[in-house]
């Protein structure tokens, strides 16, 4: 008996943590949802594309004039590159960061326009700060298909914050004056086809034979061959260090008027059945399987024995005789 509790505790414990799980499914669900209506086609146009993206990561801001810029535009290769400022609140903390975006991309490689090139874009910090598989590093990357309908970890923004991980490496101690911060130093936007190498890894085009990045933008001399370059890449903390300009302790009107923020957000809420469709079809399979696994074994036993009984009852009950003994009395009356 006691095993059987045990059982049914660890198995309510799978099914809730299962359920967090599921919940957070939902939302990346909805929130895939409104990026694929509401922001993908969208990419060329920076406020819309921009305020989609403020909604999805829920940041505050972002500002409107951008802290660097780089335009591209010849016969064979245009693209921008623009690094805004932004802010988020996260549990109650406010926190600032910068965001680097890439859009407006045509190829033309050998003459010959590269459809839905895939795009990675890299940035490195001055410091060892940027958490990537739990190992600090500085340099961090995300890849962009343009023809994804999924959001997260696929977009031509990436975002640092001056949080551990990001710009900050806090070396594992409670003292802030052991502290590490960096400040952006390079960036490189990479390209390919989709052309896959053996080991199911991209072959972008600085990996071919004489392949240049198609960017590279630099504090310093750039050294890397790249199609474009730039070695006036700038990025100070007073630059995207927004909240420092703020009139009172929290962003208001004023600042956001002052400052030229766009705080536009799109509705996530006309979006929630997706959410929802994954809530109730995760219920529906916890049923089924729960009543599987503690329910089904009785039930047929039950009906089993309905059945045996039923059978039982039925050869029990009497039989008529189709054949009758004629008595004394039926005789003497001549019947």
């Amino acid at each position: 008996m006691l095993l059987k509790w045990v059982g049914r505790f660890l198995f309510m414990m799978l099914v809730m943590f299962a359920a967090l799980y599921v919940i957070q499914l939902g939302y990346i669900s909805r929130n895939n949802a409104f990026y694929s209506n509401e922001v993908k086609d969208y990419w060329n146009d920076n406020q819309t594309f921009l305020e989609g993206v403020a909604t999805l990561q829920y940041l505050d801001y972002y500002q409107e004039d951008p802290i660097y810029t780089f335009n591209a535009n010849t016969e064979q290769t245009t693209f921008d590159v623009n690094i805004y400022a932004v802010g988020i609140t996260y549990e109650e903390v406010f926190y600032n960061g910068f965001m680097v975006f890439v859009n407006n991309v045509v190829i033309y490689d050998d003459d010959i326009l590269v459809e839905n090139p895939l795009l990675l874009i890299t940035v490195n910090v001055t410091e060892d700060t940027i958490l990537v598989d739990d190992v600090y590093s500085d340099q961090g990357s995300v890849l962009f298909n343009p023809e994804s309908d999924v959001f997260y970890s696929n977009t031509p923004v990436l975002m640092l914050f001056d949080v551990d991980g990001n710009l900050i490496n806090e070396q594992d101690t409670d003292d802030t004056d052991d502290d590490v911060y960096a400040l952006l130093s390079k960036i490189t936007i990479d390209y390919t086809d989709g052309t896959v190498e053996d080991d199911d890894t991209y072959l972008y085009h600085s990996e071919e034979v004489g392949g240049q990045a198609l960017f590279v933008a630099s504090t310093t001399t750039v050294e890397a061959p790249a199609l474009y370059s730039d070695d006036t890449l700038s990025v100070t903390q007073s630059d995207y260090q927004l909240s420092d300009q703020f009139i009172g302790d929290t962003l208001s009107e004023d600042d956001v008027v002052a400052l030229g923020l766009n705080t536009n957000h799109g509705d996530l809420n006309d979006y929630n059945w997706q959410l929802w469709r994954t809530v109730i079809l995760y219920i529906l399979a916890v049923i089924v399987i729960t009543y599987f696994i503690f329910f089904h074994k009785h039930v047929m036993l039950k009906i089993r024995n309905k059945h045996e009984s039923d059978n039982d009852h039925s050869n029990s009950t009497p039989v008529e005789a189709i054949f009758k003994d004629v008595t004394e009395n039926n005789e003497k009356s001549g019947k």
